[in-house]
């Protein structure tokens, strides 16, 4: 098998809802001026922009987890904004669709953010953490697909 690297996007409601109808496969642009596919490489910062951006724009926001195989993104450099929990990938956004094909299995769901969910909300489906007045929601793994 080849060797992999675990990456991490925030995503809208609508990718997630894209990423649902194709299996979990593959990516696709987020709009039609996005000049490059930032996934991170750590899970915080990616739940982070999620709370951030994503909940901001969309009222939700989501994170998901995947693995590409190292020979495609070999061709990148991972840079950072700051400190090395904020290492990231700039692929191009005409390279999506081969790194697509690079892919190795599903992505999967990983988090969920909403700026609407009730305040510690315990059931048998998730937890619900408040966090700066957002909340996060940690799904079972059952779930998650």
């Amino acid at each position: 098998m080849a060797a992999t690297i675990t990456l991490y996007k925030s995503i809208s409601p609508l990718l997630l809802a894209h990423l649902i109808n194709v299996d979990w496969r593959y990516f696709v642009p987020e709009s039609v001026d996005q000049k490059l596919f930032v996934p991170k490489l750590h899970r915080p910062f990616a739940e982070m922009l999620a709370r951030q951006l994503e909940v901001a724009n969309y009222g939700a926001g989501y994170v998901v987890q995947f693995k590409v195989q190292r020979q495609f993104l070999r061709r990148y450099n991972v840079t950072s904004v700051a400190y090395k929990e904020y290492e990231e990938y700039c692929i191009p956004i005409e390279d999506l669709a081969e790194m697509n094909r690079f892919i190795v299995g599903r992505a999967r769901l990983v988090s969920r953010f909403s700026s609407n969910l009730p305040r510690n909300q315990k059931n048998g489906q998730e937890t619900v953490i408040n966090k700066s007045s957002m909340h996060t929601a940690t799904l079972r793994e059952a779930e998650l697909h």
